[in-house]
C-alpha cells in the first residue's frame, strides 16, 4: 500500500537541487504560546521534548479547540513573555483587554485550578488547567461566543499529547510528544522555499487572485509568520540553500558555527509538512484569503503520498535531547538526507 502510493506521487515531486548545500543560519526563532494567537520573535529559545519552552502551551477552547481557521481574528491576539508572567491583549472594543497570566504556576496555584478531562484536538485527547476567568470574559467578549483560556496540564495529569513512537527518534526518545501542538513539536521553514512561495504568487495567472489585493509590494513583503514556523532558515555564503531541499532532510544539528564535530542540537527531521487554510490569514490585520498562498502553492506543492489534498510547506521536526538552547545566527548542519520522493507524511494534522 505504502510502495503504491509513492509511486503515484513520484511524477508531481520536484526534482532534487543538484547541488545539496550542507548548512543554513537561523535567522528567526519564533513562539506561539497561545495556539492561533500572535507569535513572539526570540533571540533565542529552551529546547524541550514537547516543542520550544512556552510554545503552544496554552489553548483557547469552547466544546473543542479554537484556531484561526475558524476565527481568524485570534492572530490578532497578541502575547509577550516577561517572567513571570505570560501577558495576552485582546483587542476588544473600545479598548483593548490586557490579561496576565502565570508561566510556571506552582503546584499549589494549579492545585486550585479546574482541571478539564478530555480536552480534544483532532483525535488526541489531553488534559489541561482553567487558567483564568478575567481572560475567559476577555475572550468571550472578543470573539462573541463563551471559551475558555486554558493551559497544559502536567506530564502526570495526562497533558502530554503522545503522537508515537517514530523510527527516527526511536534512538534517543521512546516517544515523541507535543504540547497543543497540531502535529510534532517543532516546524521548520528556510528562506528559499518562501522565495519560491512569493515567485509563485507574482507568476499566478490565477483569476482568484485579484492583483489589487495582492500588488507586488504585499507580495515582496509577504511574511513567514503565516506558517508560523519555531526555526526559520537562511543561507550561508559558503552554502546556498535551494528552494525545497529541506523535504530531504532526515535528521540536523544546531549550534555555534565554531562548534566542534559531534556537537550541537539534534533534530530529527520525520517529513514535510501539508499545510491548511490558516495561512491565508494576514498576521497583521486578520483578514482570511483561501487562494493566497493555499490556492497558488496547490497548484505546485501537493506532492506528498501521505497527504493527497494539502500542499506542504516547511518541514516538522523532534529534538533529540531537550535541555539546552537554540540561538539566532546558530548554524545548522544538515547530517542526514533521504529521497524526497520516498517520504510520505504519517502525522495527525498542519500546524496552527
Amino acid at each position: 500500500m505504502l510502495s503504491s502510493l509513492i509511486a503515484s506521487f513520484k511524477a508531481v515531486t520536484l526534482p532534487a537541487p543538484k547541488e545539496l548545500a550542507s548548512k543554513a543560519r537561523v535567522s528567526k526563532l519564533l513562539i506561539h504560546p497561545v495556539k492561533s494567537c500572535g507569535g513572539i520573535s526570540a533571540d533565542e529559545a529552551e529546547i524541550t521534548q514537547n516543542g520550544f519552552r512556552y510554545d503552544r502551551q496554552w489553548l483557547i477552547v469552547d466544546f473543542r479547540f479554537c484556531t484561526a481557521r475558524e476565527l481568524p481574528n485570534l492572530v490578532l491576539i497578541r502575547t509577550k513573555i516577561e517572567p513571570p508572567l505570560l501577558t495576552l491583549t485582546i483587542p476588544t472594543s473600545p479598548s483593548p483587554s490586557i490579561v496576565t497570566v502565570a508561566l510556571d504556576p506552582s503546584d499549589s496555584e494549579l492545585a486550585s485550578l479546574e482541571l478539564l478531562h478530555d480536552v480534544r484536538i483532532w483525535d488526541k485527547n489531553v488534559d489541561a488547567h482553567a487558567i483564568s476567568a478575567e481572560a475567559d470574559a476577555a475572550l468571550s467578549a472578543y470573539l462573541g461566543k463563551p471559551v475558555r483560556l486554558v493551559g497544559l496540564a502536567s506530564e502526570e495529569e495526562g497533558g502530554r499529547m503522545r503522537i508515537g513512537t517514530d523510527e527516527l527518534v526511536g534512538e534517543e526518545r521512546d516517544e515523541v510528544t507535543a504540547a497543543f501542538h497540531d502535529q510534532y513539536p517543532y516546524t521548520i521553514a528556510t528562506s528559499p522555499s518562501l522565495e519560491a512561495i512569493k515567485e509563485a504568487l507574482h507568476k499566478s495567472s490565477s483569476p482568484k487572485l485579484d492583483p489589487s489585493v495582492w500588488p507586488s509590494k504585499r507580495i515582496d513583503a509577504f511574511a513567514v509568520e503565516r506558517f508560523r514556523p519555531n526555526i526559520f532558515l537562511e543561507s550561508v555564503p559558503e552554502s546556498q540553500l535551494s528552494a525545497w531541499e529541506e523535504d530531504s532532510w532526515t535528521k540536523i544539528s544546531v549550534g555555534s558555527a565554531t562548534r566542534a564535530e559531534g556537537e550541537g542540537e539534534t533534530f530529527h527531521v520525520p517529513g514535510r509538512l501539508p499545510r491548511c487554510l490558516l495561512t491565508g490569514v494576514d498576521p497583521e490585520t486578520g483578514e482570511p484569503d483561501k487562494n493566497a498562498p493555499y490556492g497558488v502553492i496547490s497548484q505546485f506543492r501537493i506532492i506528498d503520498p501521505g497527504h493527497r489534498i494539502k500542499p506542504c510547506f516547511a518541514i516538522s521536526a523532534v529534538s533529540a535531547r531537550p535541555g539546552n538552547f537554540v540561538w539566532v545566527c546558530d548554524e545548522l548542519r544538515v547530517l542526514g538526507r533521504n529521497d524526497p520522493a520516498e517520504r510520505v507524511y504519517m502525522g495527525i494534522g498542519s500546524t496552527a
